[in-house]
Order: structure tokens, then sequence, then C-alpha cells
């Protein structure tokens, strides 16, 4: 088992990131990764978060992310642009008071 999934962060911009390290093995983790990369296509380099419902439970939260293959783009694209229309709804009403 040399699967390597590890979360690291970038201290000096302050930025956490997920670090996957594919390497060929016979673990079935290595092979998920594999084929998250090919669903990709190996051209697009869009994923999709999606927040899980939280246990409530010691502050625990839960995210799962897809790969977003080049055919699923332009779906997402409607999707993000309506999240940063209600964004900028909802931050210019908050900066105003």
């Amino acid at each position: 088992m040399d699967s390597r999934i590890s979360i690291k962060g970038d201290f000096v911009s302050n930025t956490p990131f997920i670090d996957v390290v594919y390497n060929p093995s016979d673990d079935a983790r290595d092979g998920m990764v594999r084929d998250f990369a090919a669903k990709l296509d190996y051209t697009s380099a869009w994923c999709w978060l999606d927040w899980q419902p939280s246990t409530g439970e010691n502050g625990r939260f839960n995210f799962r992310v897809y790969p977003l293959t080049p055919e699923q783009l332009q779906l997402h694209i409607d999707r993000m642009t309506e999240a940063l229309r209600v964004y900028k709804a909802h931050h210019t009403v908050v900066n105003e008071q």
C-alpha cells in the first residue's frame, strides 16, 4: 500500500491544496486516481466540489470532488455564472451595511 493522498499547503500564500500523486500499483486507491484522470480526458483541468450534508458532530464536514469531462464543462459554466451572480448580489449587500 504505497498510495499517497495528502493535504498540504503553500504557507507563503496561505493556500491549502490537496496533493494526489499517482503511483502505478495494485492499490485500489491508485486505480481510482488513474480513472479520475482518465475521466478528465487528460485535457480538462476542472473538477466539481459537492458539499455533503453535515453530520453536525464535532464540527465535521464532508465534500466530494468529481472530475468534469470536457463534455460537462458548459453545464458547469452556466452553474458557475449563476453562483457568481448570487455571490455578487449577496456580497454587495453585506459590504453596504
